[in-house]
């Protein structure tokens, strides 16, 4: 019955791990969609600025109150786009921390298993 209950574990751990790791694709992919239409809404934002800047320089328009809110949307839209582009690097920083810990892991184990190896082997040249 032990075997099986490992089993048991085993699915449940792997299915654990599974849904973790669908979880943060679908959370980084939702943060780059994110960032990308913030780029598209700054874009616009961009246009519209630069029209108003036309109208007042060839003096068809006293807008400088408008060509102000247009910079602060600018900049509160870039401001949300560095916000969350920390927040990725983050999380690559943190994917590429659990990879190397899974590989130390990993080596730490295969240095084990050698190490077991050739402390069995020792015993059968000593008997």
């Amino acid at each position: 019955m032990s075997k099986w209950n490992d089993f048991c574990a085993s699915v449940s751990k792997t299915g654990k791990a599974t849904v973790d790791k669908t979880k943060a694709v679908a959370n980084k992919a939702s943060l780059k969609m994110k960032v990308s239409n913030l780029q598209g809404k700054a874009d616009g934002r961009y246009t519209e600025l630069g029209k108003l800047f036309y109208l007042h320089e060839v003096g068809k328009a006293e807008n400088a109150e408008e060509m102000t809110a247009k910079i602060k949307e600018i900049s509160d839209i870039n401001k949300q786009i560095n916000a969350i582009n920390a927040e990725l690097r983050e999380i690559k920083k943190a994917e590429e921390e659990a990879k190397a810990a899974k590989e130390a892991e990993k080596e730490a184990k295969k240095a084990e298993k050698a190490a077991e190896k050739e402390a069995s082997e020792a015993d059968l040249t000593n008997d």
